[in-house]
């Protein structure tokens, strides 16, 4: 391989012997010349592919080396994001069970409150019929959505929670304060008459007219208040409201109290 130039030299040189005729030994140029010109011409002919092709496998030679590292590197990327994928498959199925898990306990955990949210429903229900009518009128926005029926109800636990919570919270500020109403009370004859009504808490009441002619007390009972007529409270509970109202100075007022036994709901 060492020696290609000197044997391209050594043609060269051939052939320009060939074309010089020695003196007196005249050369057929076209039968000794023309075949050995032929044979060089494709010499150099097939060297010249020869480098062609070379130079030609060497730029795909490039091109294939640049795609054999790019096709290993998608490779690469390819193994990684199926390792991560088989990894977050994985985290996905101790996920599933660790959901799974809570989802039971959060089931079970429902079960118990719509139990307990039924019987504080039937429980509050009873209540509302013993209270006195301005709480009933006061919580009959959120009394109204208790169900009567806990199992065929639609409302959401958290739904009924709060209702149950924003009643019992109202009966709770009324039990623990002295409200003053303006109510009408029947009288005997089926006579009706205006009266302020002093409530003190939930457990007893007082009511008297304007003139301090009609008078009575009130308790509650297993079947709502019960209102009996005592005129000769009258005066003590319209002076007891005047105080109430700081339309006068206060004062000891006696008013009768009766001490009511417990009862279940109340």
């Amino acid at each position: 391989m060492k020696n290609r130039p000197m044997i391209i030299i050594l043609l060269v040189f051939l052939v320009l012997g060939i074309h010089c005729p020695v003196e007196g030994n005249p050369v057929d140029e076209n039968t000794e010349i023309g075949p050995l010109r032929d044979v060089l011409e494709k010499w150099v002919e097939t060297k010249q592919l020869i480098s062609s092709e070379k130079q030609k496998w060497q730029n795909q030679k490039e091109v294939l080396t640049d795609r054999t590292r790019l096709l290993e590197s998608q490779v690469q990327d390819l193994d990684r994001k199926i390792k991560e994928t088989r990894e977050a498959i994985e985290k996905t199925g101790e996920k599933r069970e660790e959901l799974s898990a809570k989802y039971k306990q959060l089931e079970s955990a429902g079960s118990l409150l719509r139990e307990r949210i039924a019987l504080l429903e039937a429980k509050t229900l009873r209540l509302l019929s013993q209270l006195p009518n301005p709480v009933q009128e006061q919580v009959e926005p959120l009394s109204q959505e208790i169900p009567a029926d806990p199992e065929r109800t639609e409302l959401p636990l958290s739904t009924r929670y709060q209702n149950l919570i924003g009643v019992l919270n109202y009966v709770n500020k009324f039990n623990n304060a002295v409200t003053v109403t303006t109510e009408v009370r029947e009288l005997n004859g089926n006579q009706t008459v205006e009266v302020k009504v002093m409530y003190l808490g939930l457990g007893q009441a007082y009511f008297s007219n304007d003139t301090a002619t009609v008078g009575g007390v009130g308790h509650p009972t297993t079947n709502g208040w019960k209102w009996e007529r005592r005129d000769n409270i009258a005066p003590a509970v319209s002076s007891a409201i005047a105080m109430y109202n700081n339309e006068k100075p206060a004062d000891y007022v006696a008013l009768p109290v009766e001490i009511l036994k417990l009862r279940e709901g109340l």
